[in-house]
């Protein structure tokens, strides 16, 4: 599908969209503030990341998709990656899918209680503890992770608004030849739809709204590999990872 024909479907199925510590809680006093759209975030503070699965025609048969979706808290530019399976492995790649669509690195990332992120969660104290390789992670490319209180993902509402956005807009009514075409299609409907839509809390377009002053505000890449690719286990996280580059375990260990 061309970019004028895609342009002109997603439009027409769908309007804007609406409006490390080892609990993953933030302090009060750092939490984002709540305006009449939701949670608002400074430029650069916040991703929010979740999955979402969906069925598609998929080369003559409808197949389960997991999409990825992440948003920018202050922008509300987003990043989608289909994935078959909701393993870490994935979840790991979707960010960093993420920092290099966007260019940089966010503070933090809020994210829901994922079983393959989270050894413990409590509904009564909102306690959330992260698993080994989440903090590993997060040392490595200096986030803080967050998390949703369990039973509370409206926490997360952009993200989840986010989702639900993709799914209409860029998957129902659209049948694929094969995964390469689906993954093609999403990287033009991100860059034609999503990028340059007014967003319906914002009233902005996301592509500008970032330009003009989130990208600044997000760490840089400094050409860091994959996690998965260069990092085992390292003296800066907990537990212990080792790197293979000495450059990589500098900047684990905050150097």
């Amino acid at each position: 599908m061309d970019t004028a024909r895609l342009r002109r479907s997603s439009l027409a199925k769908a309007g804007p969209s609406r409006a490390p510590s080892r609990t993953g809680l933030l302090p009060l006093s750092d939490r984002p503030q709540r305006s009449k759209g939701g949670f608002e975030t400074a430029p650069g503070r916040q991703l929010q990341i979740d999955f979402g699965g969906t069925t598609v025609p998929l080369g003559g048969e409808r197949v389960l998709v997991h999409l990825f979706v992440a948003t920018l808290g202050y922008s509300r530019r987003s990043f989608v990656r289909a994935f078959r399976h909701e393993r870490q492995s994935a979840w790991f790649d979707g960010m960093e899918g993420a920092f290099q669509r966007f260019g940089g690195v966010p503070q933090e990332v809020l994210l829901d209680n994922a079983r393959a992120l989270v050894d413990y969660r409590d509904a009564a104290t909102r306690e959330v503890r992260f698993n080994d390789r989440l903090h590993a992670f997060a040392c490595y490319w200096r986030i803080h992770p967050c998390a949703c209180a369990p039973y509370r993902a409206r926490t997360k509402g952009k993200d989840e608004r986010g989702g639900g956005y993709v799914k209409r807009n860029a998957i129902a009514g659209h049948a694929f030849i094969s995964w390469a075409a689906l993954e093609g299609h999403l990287d033009l409907w991100m860059r034609e739809i999503a990028d340059r839509r007014v967003h319906g809390t914002t009233g902005a377009v996301p592509l500008v709204r970032c330009q003009q002053a989130e990208a600044a505000a997000l760490a840089p890449l400094d050409g860091r590999p994959s996690f998965r690719r260069c990092a085992s286990w390292c003296v800066g996280c907990r537990p212990i990872v080792r790197l293979r580059s000495t450059a990589t375990a500098t900047a684990c260990r905050g150097g």
